[in-house]
């Protein structure tokens, strides 16, 4: 088919037409486009602001109903904090006044004690001191006892010695006196010798003339010697180590009158008085001080 002119022009007039057609189709549709989308714009705007004039309305009801809320927990907590500054202040005033009382309870009790205290203590000084005291009596009393037993003691002990010196003169008198088949023989012996010695396990006595000169005691080593007059016996002296440590006196019957007792200075320490049947019927005691000055003697009685 032969193309031409015209037909090229035809067809180009109708593309053309038909561009001019969509044209004016696309224009008219984006136009209406256009205006629906105004439209739409302007009804979402109306909305939009509706809806933000609503959330506004909204936003201030809820500020406003928070802020309400605030004011209201605000003065909740006000009120909740003057009361419990109220309370702190009445606990605080109470705890101040338990204190108080705490303090002056443990003040009393703090003087009580002192005074129970103090009580103690003097009853335990007094309670001390009388018992130093009855002790001390006590102790005066068991020391004065057997200063007592022990001065008894040497009594009975120096009696007891006098008692033997006595037991030997009359054992002496008695051999003087015996009448037996061999008195001659046994006035020859004594004839013959002056002197005469007896031992025996406590003594080793030495007679002459048929009487007790010299006693020698085995056992504590005291040396008696005794003195006569007239054939009498008047006194007799006990030494110790060679220190005077007894003296007795006797009667013109002989019969012991007065005993002494010296110490380590030859000082008398007792006095020994005798009654009529040779018993000790009074004792004197003599003290000295550190000086050696003599003190004030104790009579004893029996």
């Amino acid at each position: 088919m032969e193309i031409n002119l015209l037909h090229v022009i035809i067809a180009v007039s109708l593309v053309g037409v038909i561009n001019l057609i969509t044209t004016v189709f696309l224009k008219s549709k984006v136009s209406n486009l256009q205006s629906k989308l105004d439209e739409q714009t302007k009804a979402s705007n109306i909305k939009n602001a509706k809806e933000t004039a609503e959330l506004k309305v909204t936003v201030e009801q809820g500020t406003k109903a928070i802020n309400t809320a605030v004011l209201a927990i605000n003065k909740d907590i006000s009120s909740s904090l003057s009361k419990t500054e109220e309370n702190i202040i009445g606990c605080y005033s109470q705890v101040q006044a338990e204190l108080k009382s705490v303090v002056l309870t443990l003040s009393t009790f703090k003087e009580n004690s002192k005074a129970q205290n103090e009580s103690i203590l003097s009853l335990l000084t007094n309670s001390s001191s009388a018992l130093l005291e009855n002790q001390k009596i006590s102790t005066n009393t068991i020391n004065n006892s057997i200063n007592e037993i022990e001065k008894s003691q040497k009594t009975l002990a120096f009696s007891h010695k006098q008692e033997q010196l006595s037991n030997f003169e009359q054992l002496t008198k008695s051999i003087h006196t015996l009448r037996i088949e061999n008195t001659i023989e046994i006035t020859n012996e004594l004839g013959k010798h002056t002197e005469l010695t007896v031992d025996t396990e406590e003594f080793t006595k030495q007679l002459g003339n048929c009487k007790v000169l010299k006693i020698t005691d085995k056992h504590s080593g005291q040396v008696t010697q005794v003195y006569y007059e007239n054939g009498v016996k008047r006194s007799s002296d006990t030494f110790a180590n060679e220190q005077l440590k007894y003296q007795m006196f006797y009667s013109a019957d002989g019969n012991p009158e007065k005993g002494l007792e010296f110490n380590g200075q030859e000082q008398i320490v007792f006095e020994y008085l005798y009654d009529e049947a040779g018993e000790i019927n009074q004792r004197t005691e003599f003290s000295f001080d550190e000086s050696g000055k003599g003190q004030k003697p104790t009579v004893k009685a029996y």
